[in-house]
């Protein structure tokens, strides 16, 4: 078992709220239910599928995504985490502070090609747009 995360960096400041509806829009489309949070420099994006992904992801877990703005450089991060109830009422910096991220068995070649080449490739294909 282990942390399965990845993280990258963006050297450019962008509109947080931009980023996320366009990620959302584009999972939303692929089949994922998405929920996220967004806060002034800081934001939360989860997302959920059943079909080819449902052994990795057991019902109470998501894909999580964190996304941090500091002075012109993103912070991505994302890994597998709790689908969180009522995200919505919850403050962002809660959320920050929680553990966002669970110690979970799945074969990392299935984290690798799903993940990086598919889902990260459009998040980066969005960012660098911005």
């Amino acid at each position: 078992m282990g942390i399965f995360t990845f993280e990258k960096e963006y050297n450019k400041n962008v509109s947080l709220s931009e980023i996320l509806d366009k990620f959302s829009n584009y999972l939303k489309n692929n089949g994922w239910q998405v929920q996220q949070k967004t806060g002034v420099d800081k934001a939360i994006l989860q997302a959920r599928k059943g079909g080819i992904l449902r052994d990795l992801f057991a019902a109470g877990r998501a894909l999580t995504f964190t996304f941090e703005q500091e002075p012109e450089k993103l912070r991505v991060k994302v890994g597998i985490g709790n689908w969180i109830q009522n995200i919505a009422i919850t403050t962002i910096e809660t959320l920050f502070l929680s553990s966002l991220f669970l110690l979970v068995d799945i074969p990392e070649m299935l984290w690798n090609k799903h993940i990086e080449e598919e889902i990260l490739k459009e998040l980066d294909k969005i960012i660098n747009n911005a």
